[in-house]
């Protein structure tokens, strides 16, 4: 990891400069940002110090995005419905804007990195260009993965890989689960075995350590855990004996919560649909609540949008709009007798009643990620696994409803 602190001469002067005048201000504290203190392994991943670094990283890519749109705000609302893609495409050159320049920047100046954005916008492409003239979309084959949302798909690779001190967290493409191994378990001669353990593998395996004993595993990976997860050893050499080349932490958030009826809570869940009721115009909208490890428990949406002429697809960037409703209760609570709490995820300067707000410009809002409070009746640990398994939602009580041109084209619910 790349070191951080400053030098002691430094510090030596800025304290004598100081001391010597005392109508000087208070000095701000010395910042560093804290997305030039990544590194990237020679696998392709990258490396946070700790929870607290990944997590800053993702609160100054958000704090530098929104003040990289805010800076073009006073042109981009001049586009109206009547551009075309390819005019709006020559005014954002025009003014030198870039949808998503933060993210992309911070990717490129990552060597040998290839972040899961790139890599499922390439899918996508893909995908659409397969498609016969006039075949319609299928929300269950367009290409996506659980952490395929603005912010934290820059921040993991093209396999949804990144390491987190010590650990480096292994996700799959379409499970809400993990799987976790020790850097030092890690090699040339295995890395190509772990990238093809799927989510089936996990089945009736022994809870046996001999590397890293269970009394010894990191504690914030065991607090991380919770009871849906499980720990297990993978053995891969075929002995009958207690020698593993491999231990793998495997972290599974279960579907089911605690309370009277745990079918009535669930501590994850997503919901998708393909709308292609308006002509030329086809979205693909997805709403999810769950987790990843040292991530935290999230509450995500978002809509693509595309373009259909002479039966082909594009994608297209236009006046959308998101607005989750996200009622919760903690964990700890029972799931029909707690106390909920209502998170909302709207767009800048939206209010609950005002949807006119959606399609007054260009600004970006196809995705919302927002990380969900710590249950109070866990200990706070600055260097536990994330929010862990803190959140829950009723049966179809969490909704997300979703724009198009300043008019509701769906409201989909987490229902089961």
């Amino acid at each position: 990891m790349k070191p951080k602190y400053l030098f002691p001469a430094l510090i030596a002067t800025i304290i004598a400069v100081q001391s010597c005048n005392k109508d000087v201000p208070p000095q701000p504290e010395f910042y560093t940002d804290p997305t030039t203190l990544v590194n990237v392994s020679s696998y392709g991943w990258l490396q946070f110090d700790n929870p607290d670094h990944l997590n800053d990283v993702l609160e100054q890519l958000t704090k530098s995005d929104s003040a990289y749109e805010a800076n073009h705000d006073s042109w981009i609302g001049s586009i109206d419905d009547s551009y075309t893609q390819q005019q709006i495409d020559s005014v954002f050159e025009a003014n030198n804007y870039t949808p998503d320049h933060i993210y992309t920047s911070f990717e490129n100046n990552q060597t040998g990195f290839v972040s899961l954005r790139h890599q499922y916008e390439f899918l996508e492409d893909v995908y659409l260009a397969s498609l016969a003239i006039g075949e319609s979309i299928n929300a269950d084959d367009y290409p996506d993965h659980p952490l395929n949302f603005t912010g934290l798909n820059s921040v993991v690779n093209s396999k949804g890989e990144y390491q987190v001190g010590d650990y480096v967290v292994f996700t799959f493409p379409e499970e809400e689960g993990n799987f976790v191994i020790h850097i030092d378990s890690i090699n040339n001669s295995n890395i190509d075995f772990i990238r093809s353990i799927e989510f089936c593998d996990f089945n009736n395996y022994t809870i046996i350590d001999t590397l890293y004993p269970n009394d010894s595993l990191n504690q914030s990976i065991r607090q991380g855990a919770g009871e849906a997860d499980t720990f297990i050893q993978y053995k891969t050499d075929g002995s009958s004996g207690n020698q593993f080349i491999l231990v793998i932490y495997f972290m599974k958030l279960n579907d089911w919560a605690n309370g009277s009826n745990s079918a009535d809570c669930r501590t994850k869940h997503k919901a998708k649909k393909v709308v292609s009721s308006i002509p030329g115009h086809e979205f693909k909208c997805v709403t999810r609540f769950g987790r990843h490890l040292y991530f935290g428990h999230n509450s995500r949406a978002k809509i693509v949008h595309h373009e259909i002429k002479n039966g082909k697809r594009k994608k297209a960037k236009a006046d959308l709009g998101l607005k989750t409703v996200n009622p919760y209760l903690y964990v700890s609570e029972d799931c029909i007798n707690g106390t909920i709490k209502t998170d909302k995820d709207f767009p800048d300067n939206c209010t609950p009643s005002n949807t006119n707000c959606y399609g007054s410009d260009f600004k970006k809002k196809y995705s919302h990620r927002t990380k969900m409070p710590m249950d109070p009746t866990h200990i706070t640990n600055g260097n536990s696994a994330s929010n862990n398994n803190d959140t829950k939602i009723r049966n179809n009580t969490r909704y997300t409803k979703f724009y198009f041109e300043g008019n509701v084209i769906l409201t989909l619910y987490n229902k089961w």
